[in-house]
């Protein structure tokens, strides 16, 4: 991120025994609780166990001090696990427990239905694909769901996408079945919707 114009900055970390302007507690990027910056460079670490900040006026940069209770004090914990008793465990730790508690686990594999492999008519196989679009509709209407319980705003964001490509997929295929219904089990038909279906932009 940058940062610019020019202004009084606050940033983290805190020294003892200093003050800013007015006598009133602040934060440091240097040995002055304040300092004035023509521009500021922000880079963030997003880790998978630990994250990290730092700064820079383009001359030098400094990793921010973060955490007293992380080992560095310059990470931050990003990961958390929280056990079935509701124990909840950050950072390097939180790793750790997940492995030491999971090892020697039994894994399971449960069967797979397979798929059809025949059908009675090109009909049958679209109505059989419609079906399938309308399940997968419902699993992901289902997580969407479950993120707005959750407040979960990142998710639900995240999923946008795939809903809106749920409905295309299911008009495009819902298209395609009432066309075959119309055609009835003439050839024709089947050969003109099969140009039309060929002239389909990829993805």
């Amino acid at each position: 991120m940058r940062f610019g114009g020019s202004g009084i900055l606050r940033v983290f970390p805190r020294c003892a025994g200093e003050t800013g302007p007015g006598g009133g507690e602040g934060f440091l990027f240097t040995k002055a609780r304040y300092v004035v910056l023509t521009q500021l460079y922000c880079g963030v670490d997003f880790g998978t166990t630990n994250s990290s900040v730092a700064v820079s006026d383009g001359v030098s940069a400094r990793v921010l001090h973060l955490d007293d209770g992380n080992d560095p004090g310059t990470s931050l914990p990003s990961l958390l696990y929280i056990t079935r008793d509701g124990e909840s465990i950050v950072g390097r730790a939180a790793a750790n427990a997940f492995i030491d508690r999971n090892v020697d686990r039994e894994v399971i594999l449960k069967q797979i239905e397979a798929p059809p492999s025949e059908w009675k008519s090109v009909l049958d196989v679209f109505q059989h694909t419609l079906a399938h679009e309308v399940k997968v509709t419902e699993k992901i209407h289902a997580i969407v769901k479950l993120a707005t319980n959750e407040c979960d705003y990142a998710t639900l964001a995240f999923l946008q996408w795939f809903v809106s490509e749920q409905v295309e997929e299911e008009a495009q295929t819902t298209s395609i079945v009432e066309k075959l219904k119309l055609m009835g089990d003439g050839n024709i038909g089947l050969f003109i919707l099969d140009g039309e279906l060929g002239k389909r932009a990829a993805g």
